[in-house]
């Protein structure tokens, strides 16, 4: 029989050493940590993403809407008078023959009709500026067609109290011809 001290002695055992373990898993470590900051960074980004498209698609909503009674409206007025520049409200003769009001109320576009109680067509989140019109002939039987301008400044609320600011605007005419 052969001797075991020999034996032991010409083999090589395998294996990493403590000191290779804890560089490796350190280097693991760190590369995961680093990995983590940037997906939460990446879900912090998306989220504030999201509710500023969300924000901005209310608001084009809502301009469709104004858009949408404006071609069908008659008997302009901006701040009380057919014509101006800069007003802070619009008011109409609807389709249906009601009074239709827009204005900010509360730091929201609100819509009135028939005089009746303001309905934010904006949400919470969505702070509007300034809000201004601009209406050239705007009384009906005049020979001018009537021609409204919307300016829209607003801001969006989102997570971290951070807030993105920006501009719409819309042009709109009447259907039916006031020349």
């Amino acid at each position: 029989m052969s001797n075991p001290r020999s034996y032991l002695q010409n083999t090589k055992i395998a294996g990493f050493t403590i000191l290779e373990l804890l560089v490796s898993v350190s280097v693991f470590s760190v590369v995961v940590f680093i990995s983590i900051g940037a997906v939460v960074s990446i879900f912090g980004t998306n989220r504030k993403t999201d509710n500023i498209r969300k924000a901005i698609d209310n608001a084009n909503f809502a301009f469709e809407v104004i858009t949408r009674e404006t071609r069908f409206g008659s008997g302009f007025l901006c701040d009380g008078v057919p014509d101006c520049v800069g007003g802070s409200s619009l008011s109409f003769t609807a389709n249906d023959e009601s009074t239709v009001r827009y204005e900010v109320v509360n730091g929201r576009l609100s819509r009135s009709i028939d005089g009746g109680v303001f309905f934010p067509l904006t949400s919470s989140n969505f702070i509007v500026e300034d809000l201004s019109f601009n209406l050239k002939g705007g009384a009906s039987g005049d020979g001018v067609q009537s021609i409204i301008t919307v300016y829209l400044k607003g801001l969006v609320e989102s997570a971290g109290n951070q807030a993105t600011v920006f501009d719409i605007q819309t042009t709109a005419s009447p259907r039916l011809l006031d020349i």
